[in-house]
């Protein structure tokens, strides 16, 4: 059995808003410590999910918490209501449309009427 080692480590100290590049940083750190290589499309979608506007990032972080923490029964209304604003804040922010379609679908395993299936505000591109 090999011997475990510490490959990488480094301490951020930056603002929330700044999440995204330091997501950024983060993988392009860890592949250059452990000598990976990327490829060229890895790099351009790690780049651009730092293009993902602050206060679209910000609504789907507080969707998200929502959604898994479910704590009472509205809390599934406003993660629904909170990712719309995310959508409406970045169109182009992907992540905010599965996290809605999530919140979508567990509601309608749960037999809550669910207005949004038959108009959808827009159609999924793909990038």
């Amino acid at each position: 059995m090999p011997a475990r080692r510490h490959a990488w480590s480094k301490t951020y100290r930056r603002l929330l808003t700044e999440l995204p590049s330091v997501e950024q940083d983060i993988t392009e750190s860890v592949a250059e410590a452990l000598k990976i290589i990327l490829a060229a499309e890895t790099l351009e979608r790690v780049r651009r999910r730092s293009e993902v506007s602050q206060g679209g990032y910000q609504l789907y972080l507080q969707a998200v918490s929502e959604l898994r923490s479910l704590e009472d029964a509205g809390a599934l209304d406003r993660a629904i209501e909170i990712f719309q604003q995310a959508t409406a804040a970045d169109p182009t922010f992907a992540e905010a449309y599965a996290g809605l379609c999530e919140a979508l679908v567990m509601r309608y395993r749960k037999g809550t009427p669910c207005g949004t299936w038959a108009t959808p505000r827009m159609p999924v591109r793909r990038r």
